[in-house]
């Protein structure tokens, strides 16, 4: 998998900032050692392929929290970055190339850690400002 024409095409963007860049470098990487491992051209990525690779980055260590498996947004990330890369391969090289994230709903992928602030929370952070311009 050569992706190296996809992360060029990126540098050369003006709204990509290089943490962004190295996200998708690093997630196309991730995803080409897994095509490898399971002896795959990129023209044989199927949906059910992508979904392997999700139960795959569900089930790695994750040493930054001690649990097993990516955090979703965080496959949310991965299946952009696919769905990015075959976005490019097919305007670039492979017209007729399929996405194989078409159908996988990435939105329904919610990270669960989010929580809403409760209101006496707001009114405490409210209470320390000074400026009425800043309590709009």
């Amino acid at each position: 998998m050569d992706i190296d024409p996809f992360i060029e095409c990126l540098e050369n963007s003006p709204d990509r900032s290089k943490d962004t860049i190295r996200a998708y470098r690093s997630d196309l990487v991730l995803f080409d050692r897994f095509l490898r491992a399971n002896k795959l051209r990129i023209t044989q990525v199927t949906s059910a392929v992508v979904h392997d690779y999700i139960k795959h980055l569900e089930a790695q260590p994750n040493p930054r929290f001690g649990k097993v498996g990516l955090s979703r947004a965080t496959v949310r990330r991965h299946l952009i970055s696919i769905r990015r890369y075959f976005a490019f391969l097919k305007a670039t090289t492979n017209p007729k190339l399929r996405d194989p994230t078409y159908g996988i709903k990435i939105g329904n992928l919610d990270n669960d850690d989010c929580k809403a602030v409760d209101e006496s929370t707001i009114a405490n952070l409210l209470e320390g400002v000074t400026s009425a311009r800043d309590k709009s």
